[in-house]
């Protein structure tokens, strides 16, 4: 079901933009939800995510959104509504990845904080997009699965991160300096999906 976008409002620096709260979850095979909600963009404090959005034809996902379709109007609460809405492969993989395992991430996704089906608010939220990657306090680039498994999650680029973040802080820990082919050396073979983890 697509989302019913409320209007953003404001100009200059009291712009609203939507965030999404991206709910945590133990394993990346469960479902994604979060919540959209309406924010001053000078107020906000919040991650963006930069991805690749994929091809049309590819297989897709869906993200649980939970959305204030109304303002509150005179103290009584504003209508609520929870929107099954498909996302493209490339966002769901980087959604699952982005989520924390116990807390809650707020991110900026253009594909889901702007509404595609309204023409008059691309048309200014577009060119707002510089700020607002450059008001967030990180953004996150996914950069999609190693193109040799495109079937499964693993070698991801969040994923190799992780190894990466890993292996330095033992090599801190150890204080021994690791010259820089060791380094391409160590990237080449975990980026390679023929080599088992222990020969990488």
């Amino acid at each position: 079901m697509p989302i019913t976008y409320r209007p953003l409002k404001g100009s200059g620096k009291e712009v609203e933009i939507r965030l999404l709260e991206l709910e945590p979850a133990p394993q990346l095979t469960y479902p994604l939800r979060a919540k959209l909600r309406h924010i001053k963009l000078h107020e906000a404090n919040y991650a963006a995510l930069s991805y690749i959005w994929g091809e049309k034809k590819a297989k897709r996902g869906n993200i649980e959104i939970l959305y204030k379709t109304k303002k509150k109007r005179f103290g009584i609460s504003s209508s609520t509504y929870i929107y099954d809405h498909i996302t493209g492969n490339s966002l769901t993989r980087a959604l699952k990845h982005l989520r924390y395992h116990r807390d809650k991430i707020t991110t900026w996704i253009d594909a889901l904080c702007i509404n595609q089906d309204d023409d008059k608010e691309k048309s200014w939220h577009i060119p707002l997009m510089g700020s607002i990657y450059s008001m967030a306090a990180k953004v996150h680039a996914w950069l999609g699965p190693n193109l040799n498994d495109e079937s499964t999650d693993t070698n991801t680029a969040f994923e190799l991160a992780d190894e990466f973040w890993s292996l330095a802080q033992g090599i801190q820990s150890t204080r021994i300096p690791l010259h820089e082919n060791n380094w391409l050396e160590a990237y080449l073979a975990m980026a390679s999906p023929q080599l088992s983890s222990d020969e990488a």
